[in-house]
C-alpha cells in the first residue's frame, strides 16, 4: 500500500476517468472510482510511475485496484495532474505576497503569479473537459467486479477471464452484438459490447462502434439522469450480462 511521509514515499496519483456513484460528491480520491498511477514521490509530487491501477471501493487509506495496461495517455495526466495543481498554489501564494508587500516589487511579483495560476488553472480546466468522453464511458459501463474500469484499458491478464461473444450476445464477435443491443435498449451491454470490442478485437473499430453508442437518443437521455443522481444508475440502464468468466 502507497505511503508518504512529509510529502516523500509512494503515493495513487489519479490519472483519469474519475467517476463519483453518489450523488452531490465533490470531487475527491477517497469517494470516486479513477484509473491511476502507483508514484514514487516527492513533495507529493511524482517522479517515478510504477503501476498502472483502477482504484474503487475506498476506504480510508485502504482501497480495491485492478491492473490496467501502461499507455502514454495514462502515465502522462497523472504525472501533469499534480504539477498543474502544485502550479496553481504556487501562483496564487506568489499572487497573494505580491500584492502585500510592495518591496518586492509587487505588480512584476503579481504579474508572475497571475500569469503562473491562468496557465496551470487552464491545464487543469482542459484536462477535466478532455476525460468526458471516458467519464461517460464509466457512467454507462456501470459499477461492476472491476470497478467502473473500462476492459479496453485492462491489463491482459484480466482479458482472459472474459466471455466469449456466442456466449454473451450470440453474436461471432462483439462488434456485431453492438446495434441490436442498442435497437433493444440494452444501452449498458451495448457499451460493453463496443468496449470489448476495442479490447480483444480492432481498437478502431471499437471506438468507432463507442461513438455511435453516444449517439444514441436512449443514451443521451440515459447519461443525462445518470449525472443528476449517479446512484441510481441501474435504474436508468438495463444491468448488463456478467462479462466474466
Amino acid at each position: 500500500m502507497p505511503f508518504t511521509l512529509n510529502g516523500c514515499g509512494t503515493s495513487v496519483c489519479p490519472s483519469r476517468g474519475s467517476v463519483a456513484w453518489e450523488k452531490g460528491k465533490w470531487y475527491s480520491s477517497l469517494t470516486h472510482d479513477y484509473d491511476a498511477l502507483e508514484c514514487l514521490v516527492l513533495l507529493f509530487l511524482p517522479i517515478i510511475p510504477y503501476r498502472v491501477i483502477h482504484t474503487f471501493d475506498w476506504d480510508g487509506r485502504n482501497y480495491r485496484r485492478v491492473p490496467l495496461k501502461w499507455t502514454a495517455v495514462v502515465v502522462f495526466r497523472a504525472m501533469i495532474r499534480r504539477w498543474l495543481l502544485a502550479g496553481f498554489l504556487v501562483g496564487g501564494i506568489v499572487t497573494f505576497v505580491g500584492f502585500l508587500d510592495s518591496d518586492l516589487h509587487w505588480w512584476a511579483f503579481s504579474a508572475a503569479g497571475l500569469l503562473l495560476l491562468a496557465i496551470s488553472g487552464g491545464g487543469l480546466y482542459w484536462m477535466h473537459a478532455s476525460d468526458e468522453k471516458t467519464r461517460n464511458i464509466r457512467r454507462l459501463l456501470g459499477r461492476h467486479a472491476y470497478g467502473s474500469s473500462d476492459p479496453a484499458t485492462w491489463h491482459p491478464s484480466l482479458l482472459t477471464t472474459v466471455k466469449k461473444p456466442k456466449e454473451l450476445y450470440g453474436t461471432d464477435d462483439f462488434a456485431s452484438a453492438v446495434a441490436s443491443l442498442l435497437n433493444g435498449g440494452q444501452l449498458s451491454d451495448a457499451m460493453w459490447a463496443a468496449r470489448l470490442s476495442a479490447a480483444v478485437e480492432d481498437n478502431a473499430t471499437g471506438e468507432r462502434l463507442t461513438d455511435d453508442v453516444f449517439a444514441d437518443a436512449q443514451v443521451k437521455v440515459a447519461l443525462g439522469r445518470i449525472k443528476d443522481d449517479p446512484s441510481r444508475w441501474r435504474e436508468f440502464l438495463t444491468p448488463p450480462k456478467l462479462v466474466i468468466a
